[in-house]
């Protein structure tokens, strides 16, 4: 025993000299730690800013048009984005991002504890995580039925049905993570790391059951519906003679689709960083594992940005609500018999009120 005491002892002593350890290398790293840190910090600083900002203006959007909201598509993308206008907040207040330390002194006793509990253990935080992606399976799941089961739609998406499927991904988000709870508890005024209440083996065991259920089941799911829809979209829009209409539906898929795609593509490197972590392979306090982060987390305000791109409808009242004015138009004499003739029309001829559960 002394002997393999003294070999290990040489063989440190053997690295120190290759490799003397001296204060201008303690100097550097700290300093490269900073830097790296800081850049962390306003990566993270811009994503929520730009998460709250764009969410919100989204949200605005479908509001001021309620004809929008009978959309059970819309009604969805709504609750999308209210999720991600939430984890923009979170993010803030949430220690490690946006700031090392929280923003306020911890305060002590039952609000102190309930921080740890919410906060400081990142439960609240990647909640909105869970909830968004079985938002985006219940996105893949309306699709199918508006493309391939239109007969059943506005029973499996209606008003009641639609509320019922968005209270369940809360639920169900927030069963989910109650094991982070245990993570981080109040000790003083600070919120401390402690040992989970069960065992190693069984920690390992709690983390891969909940990244395949909150993560790899919803992605299969959703991914499995859309290659669905593809390959049997054609013969399905066959009864429909509307060709307006298969285009519309062929570009609501189209952003369902891509939506879910960069959701999955911005968090699996994350997800994956996390599981292996409790086997010892990645480290969560690492800078690699805060960058995934940020990836994941710029999933947060890219949403809005593709659907004012991708969708004509959203992109004109998006311009709309910041040019209330519409600039006037010149009106010639040629064009006279043409206005008055629209005035009339416009008179005898009532528009059909917009129809709820629509499928498009």
């Amino acid at each position: 025993m002394e002997s393999t005491d003294s070999m290990s002892h040489l063989s440190v002593s053997n690295r120190n000299i290759a490799h003397p350890v001296t204060p201008t290398n303690q100097s550097n790293s700290y300093t490269e730690a900073i830097q790296s840190q800081t850049v962390l910090e306003v990566a993270f600083s811009i994503i929520a800013g730009s998460a709250f900002v764009f969410n919100l203006m989204f949200c605005v959007v479908l509001l001021k048009k309620p004809a929008m909201m009978k959309k059970p598509y819309n009604t969805l993308l709504f609750n999308l984005a209210i999720t991600d206008l939430l984890a923009g907040i979170f993010l803030v207040a949430t220690p490690g991002y946006v700031t090392e330390k929280p923003l306020f002194p911890v305060p002590t006793g039952f609000v102190g504890h309930m921080f740890c509990a919410l906060f400081a253990n990142r439960y609240l935080l990647f909640t909105m995580a869970k909830v968004n992606i079985l938002l985006v399976t219940c996105l893949a799941m309306e699709r199918w039925y508006c493309v391939m089961r239109p007969i059943k739609y506005k029973t499996q998406f209606g008003r009641k049905r639609r509320i019922l499927y968005i209270l369940v991904s809360w639920i169900a988000s927030c069963a989910l993570q109650v094991h982070k709870i245990f993570e981080k508890k109040l000790i003083g005024n600070e919120c401390v790391t402690v040992d989970a209440p069960y065992r190693e083996k069984s920690s390992q065991a709690v983390i891969a059951i909940y990244s395949f259920c909150s993560f790899i089941v919803p992605c299969l799911v959703t991914w499995i519906t859309f290659i669905n829809i593809k390959y049997r979209m054609s013969s399905a829009m066959e009864t429909q003679k509307s060709e307006r209409r298969k285009t519309q539906q062929k570009m609501v898929l189209r952003l369902c689709a891509l939506t879910a795609a960069v959701f999955t593509l911005s968090w699996f490197p994350a997800q994956v960083s996390y599981t292996l972590s409790s086997f010892g392979i990645t480290d969560v306090t690492s800078t690699l594992h805060k960058t995934w982060n940020v990836i994941a987390f710029l999933n947060l305000c890219v949403n809005p940005l593709m659907y004012w791109y991708f969708h004509k409808e959203y992109r004109n009242e998006f311009i709309k609500l910041f040019c209330s004015c519409k600039i006037p138009r010149l009106i010639t004499p040629s064009a006279t018999n043409t206005v008055a003739h629209n005035i009339t029309v416009n008179h005898t001829v009532k528009p059909r009120p917009p129809q709820a559960d629509t499928c498009l």
